[in-house]
Formats: structure tokens, C-alpha cells, sequence
């Protein structure tokens, strides 16, 4: 590992075994592309040291060099292991996609929403405080109703006495998708495709609309808040929510909808 320095700080020109990597073309490979991280040990990963590809030879690549810039040279690593050899790991995902939003999300101070799951990583999740200071409340459960039209309550937090699945026309994983949502104040839904995760999704909304007095405040707005890659799955949303809710109280950010 040598030191270079570019205008943009001090990088470190590494050398790796490539002997294993001969059939690779490195110009047209996904591999060690510029921006990527990767991950060196000296220790099978109990400690590890963070690097980001700022230069992509191929030649140099076919020769086993890479230029990195290890992001956090503070801690040592050179004066520690420098004359040892390190293992090196590249993550699948491309990190350069990333690594902004995740700055972001640094840099929000005192205003970040669910700190301790998305940045601490806590896997107890809690039930949304406007449920935990109402003590037990009944959720009306009437507009997921198959078969009545009737007021049908139900302690919302306590899982065990909801309706069945069956009764709410979903089955198992989309039932529990639909519990984890309403009783857990963080929580993620995912699935390959035509699963029913807009179907859930959907299922969600109505069934906080209608029970809207338990989350909306008096002094403040409280608006349901959706986010879609695409305009395509954006209407495709709103096709099913304009079915339960007034249209007068939706607003559409984005491209011109399709099926106006």
C-alpha cells in the first residue's frame, strides 16, 4: 500500500492478488468500478477499514493495482499494519448510489425521525406513540370487512383478537404485513412482484383513514404522506385510494397522472 496524492487529498495505490482474476475483462466488468467500496481486514473482519475506489485503470487492474481512499486514515491503519497483508472485500450493491443519501442522513441534526432504526440499527420497534398514550384503543376494522358493512371494533394493538386473515381477504404474509404496520411506528414491506404489496399498502391507508381521530392532531397537519419511484405506481395508488377517500383532500406532486 503506497501513498499518492491527488488534488482531491492523500489516496493509497494497493496491490491485490490477481491470479485468481484472469478470465475477468476488466473493461467491461461490474467489478471494482470507481466509486465502490470495499473493506480491508488484517484480522478475518473483527476490525475493519472502509475504502472508496477513486481510479480505475484497467491496465493497472489487470496488473492487480487499485487506487483507493480509505475514509477514515485517522485510525491508524498504515502505522498498525502497514507491512502486513490485508483481505479485501468489495460490496455487490454500488456504494457511489448511496453514499450521499447516507451523508444526509448524517448531517440532519435534532430533526431525523426514527434515529434508532434506520441510523442505531434497534431491532425492538415500538408501537406508534399516538397508540401507546391512548392505553388500548379499538380500531374500526369495517371498511377490511369482507362480509358486513357494520361497525366492526377491535383493540388495535393487541393482535391476537384482530379479525382473521381470511376475513380481511389477505393471506398470511399479507396479513402480518398489515399488523406490523399498524402496530409497529417503523417498519418495511417487501416482495417480489404481483405479491400484493400495493394491495397491502392500500389496505393500510384505509384503514388509518378511518380511524384518523387517533393520529390526527388538532393543531397541527397531519397528512399521510406517499412516495413512488414512478408516476406509473404513484397512480396506480391513487386509482385505489380515490375509492375511500375525498378527492378534494388528495394532492399530486410529480409528472402529469395518466389517467386524468
Amino acid at each position: 500500500m503506497q501513498p499518492v496524492c491527488p488534488a482531491q487529498g492523500i489516496n493509497h495505490v494497493i496491490q491485490f492478488d490477481n491470479s485468481q482474476f484472469g478470465a475477468i475483462n476488466w473493461a467491461s466488468s461490474k467489478r471494482l468500478l470507481y466509486g465502490s467500496l470495499v473493506c480491508l481486514s488484517v484480522d478475518n473482519f473483527d476490525t475493519v477499514h472502509y475504502a472508496t475506489i477513486t481510479k480505475r485503470d484497467v491496465n493497472g487492474l489487470r496488473e492487480g493495482t487499485l487506487e483507493v481512499h480509505l475514509e477514515n486514515i485517522e485510525d491508524g491503519v498504515l502505522a498498525n499494519h502497514g507491512n502486513q497483508s490485508f483481505v479485501m472485500a468489495e460490496t455487490s450493491a454500488y456504494f457511489e448510489a448511496y453514499r450521499y443519501v447516507l451523508q444526509g442522513l448524517q448531517e440532519i441534526k435534532g430533526t431525523m425521525p426514527m434515529t434508532r432504526y434506520i441510523i442505531d440499527c434497534e431491532i425492538e420497534i415500538k408501537p406508534p406513540s399516538y397508540l401507546l398514550c391512548l392505553g388500548s384503543p379499538h380500531y374500526n376494522f369495517s371498511p377490511l370487512m369482507k362480509d358486513t358493512n357494520n361497525i366492526v371494533e377491535y383493540p388495535v394493538l393487541n393482535t391476537h383478537r384482530w379479525p382473521k386473515a381470511c376475513e380481511l381477504g389477505l393471506d398470511n404474509s399479507q396479513y402480518n404485513a398489515l399488523q406490523t404496520a399498524i402496530t409497529k411506528e417503523f417498519s418495511i414491506i417487501q416482495g417480489p412482484p404481483e405479491t400484493g404489496k400495493t394491495f397491502v399498502g392500500l389496505k393500510i391507508t384505509e384503514l388509518l383513514l378511518k380511524n384518523s381521530e387517533f393520529w390526527k392532531t388538532k393543531t397541527e397537519a397531519s397528512p399521510l404522506l406517499v412516495v413512488c419511484y414512478t408516476n406509473h405506481a404513484l397512480d396506480q395508488f391513487l386509482e385505489g385510494i380515490a375509492k375511500v377517500c375525498d378527492l378534494n383532500g388528495i394532492i399530486r406532486i410529480g409528472g402529469r397522472c395518466k389517467k386524468c
